[in-house]
């Protein structure tokens, strides 16, 4: 059975996986979101229908070699701020800047 895209850009496997690699960052490194609980940052970024419109960003970062995870939260915006945590610029990112 294939995997239904969620607005051309994510199937809901593709999504779910992220998410998962996402989660498994943000709870190996808690010093960088004091504060931040993962399932606040799940249902900003999914919602309660699982719109996963909002993460295309942070699979692209992903998949060029970063590590996106959240670094704090705005009250303002009420939104969080993800930063690519990568130890290094990722290879596939060299040659763009």
């Amino acid at each position: 059975m294939k995997s239904k895209a969620i607005g051309k850009i994510l199937t809901v496997h593709e999504a779910e996986a992220l998410l998962r690699v996402l989660k498994i960052r943000f709870e190996n490194h808690p010093e960088r979101h004091e504060g931040i609980t993962w399932a606040d940052v799940a249902f900003r970024l999914c919602g309660i229908k699982g719109n996963y419109e909002k993460i295309f960003p942070l699979r692209e970062m992903e998949n060029t070699g970063g590590e996106p995870d959240v670094v704090s939260y705005d009250l303002a915006s009420d939104g969080f701020t993800f930063f690519d945590c990568s130890p290094e610029t990722p290879k596939q990112r060299v040659s763009l800047c």
